[in-house]
């Protein structure tokens, strides 16, 4: 397959974000009000069906405390693999620690709130440093614009990401990772009933490296605003194969039940469908 059905067919698995004297999430005043977020998929294939369940739980203050998931499948008996991660904040500082001993340490800007960098330290021991840069085009928001990846012991980006605002509705999205780059453009709704109520990151980020390494950042809004309205559509800028991803959603009091993600290439469809409830 070619490179946007890999990255649209392929979730990003990837926790991020140390709980008192917390700055404020950006927005915050604006943030959704529920307490629990859950989404859900059911990924088939050539081998066995695989359940895919990720939980995200908030407090009162609308800040990330946790974040499960969960891979269900069936071999003579139902199998489960889950992982937790837990999340504390202490300053300027948002740290999480997974299961496995992975650790994100999050350095917090003082007055927006928002990640400015990132030392990730594996259970193994190793570590990578990211540097977060952002931007207030469009108005009315602070948007993460670039990101960049260096290994331990290396002085240069092992891979980057930036993200420029064409228009209103409409971001380039350019990766580029050990030299080799490519650029997408993400369309959003312009209609105003296709609000981003639940103020959900774009799913095409989550999952497009290096942010799908950073994806409870996303959901714990660290990383910046995301733009008002749903994401509709994803096409890569060299677009030699013809390809597309395109986003539908069946909304119940303007927030998502149930989004619809179609993948085409060279003329064949690739089918995906994510079910979310929300807790107040």
């Amino acid at each position: 397959m070619r490179c946007l059905v890999w990255i649209c067919l392929c979730l990003g698995v990837g926790w991020s974000s140390c709980q008192e004297d917390a700055p404020s999430v950006p927005g915050e005043a604006d943030l959704p009000d529920f307490s629990t977020m859950e989404i859900s998929e059911v990924q088939t294939g050539d081998a066995q069906t695989v359940t895919w369940k990720q939980t995200c739980r908030y407090d009162q203050s609308a800040r990330l405390v946790s974040m499960e998931m969960s891979q269900t499948y069936i071999a003579v008996e139902p199998q489960e693999m889950r992982e937790i991660a837990a999340f504390s904040y202490a300053g300027n500082q948002a740290c999480l620690t997974d299961d496995s001993g992975n650790r994100w340490t999050y350095q917090l800007d003082e007055s927006r709130g928002v990640a400015v960098s990132c030392v990730y330290q594996s259970a193994s021991g190793a570590v990578r440093n990211y540097q977060f840069s952002y931007t207030d085009v469009p108005v009315g928001g602070y948007y993460l614009s670039g990101v960049t990846e260096i290994l331990e012991g290396d002085t240069q980006p092992f891979s980057s990401l930036s993200i420029k605002a064409t228009d209103d509705e409409t971001f380039l999205v350019t990766k580029e990772i050990h030299g080799m780059s490519q650029s997408f453009r993400m369309h959003f709704f312009a209609q105003k009933e296709w609000v981003n109520a639940a103020q959900l990151p774009p799913h095409f980020l989550l999952e497009l490296y290096p942010l799908s390494h950073h994806s409870a950042a996303l959901y714990a809004h660290l990383l910046g605003d995301y733009p008002p309205n749903l994401l509709q559509r994803v096409v890569p800028v060299d677009n030699r194969y013809e390809e597309s991803c395109t986003y539908s959603y069946d909304l119940l009091n303007d927030y998502p039940v149930r989004c619809e993600i179609c993948v085409s290439s060279l003329g064949k469809d690739y089918l995906r469908q994510l079910d979310f409830n929300f807790e107040k």
